[in-house]
């Protein structure tokens, strides 16, 4: 009685090819599984779908690639390149996996290395910069807190000998 949906297919009476998945759902009257009225079907455009929401992603050096972990070898690239991009060094991936209509998509998402390097800012360098010498400057102030009380302490035991020596 719940939703499923077909794997990737190709969409027929579309002006260009487009591919796409069924789903399909029973429709029972007043609720009962004993009354199964029929079945209601969507089209959905796997493109157009989910093709908005990559270019949003695009736009932030985001890529996405999506597997029907439950299909056929043959026809499991729900979206995205037919082979999993190589992860360059300093790139970042997140891997998910979401279930829809009783099948399992994984989705990829990658950053690559060069939108990193492209889009750091040196406002962080500048951050890290003035934190250490922050740090240096306090360390080098407590360095001389502490070498005056050192000194004071040596003078008042130099003075207190002295005045023991002259009271003899």
């Amino acid at each position: 009685g719940r939703a499923t949906a077909t794997g990737l297919i190709d969409i027929v009476g579309e002006p260009r090819h487009a591919q796409g998945l069924l789903m399909i759902s029973p429709v029972y009257a007043d609720g009962s599984r004993d009354k199964l009225r029929g079945y209601a079907v969507m089209v959905l455009r796997t493109g157009e779908l989910i093709g908005t929401i990559e270019k949003n992603l695009s736009e932030h050096g985001i890529e996405a690639r999506i597997v029907d972990l439950s299909a056929k070898r043959s026809n499991a690239i729900v979206y995205g390149p037919a082979e999993a991009a190589a992860l360059a060094r300093g790139s970042l991936q997140y891997t998910t996996n979401l279930a829809v209509a009783q099948r399992t998509w994984q989705i990829v998402y990658t950053l690559p290395a060069s939108y990193l390097v492209a889009h750091s800012s040196w406002q962080l360098w500048l951050v890290l910069a003035v934190g250490l010498v922050m740090t240096a400057l306090l360390g080098l102030l407590l360095l001389m807190i502490v070498g005056r009380s050192a000194k004071i302490e040596q003078d008042v035991a130099a003075r207190t000998i002295e005045l023991k020596n002259s009271e003899l």
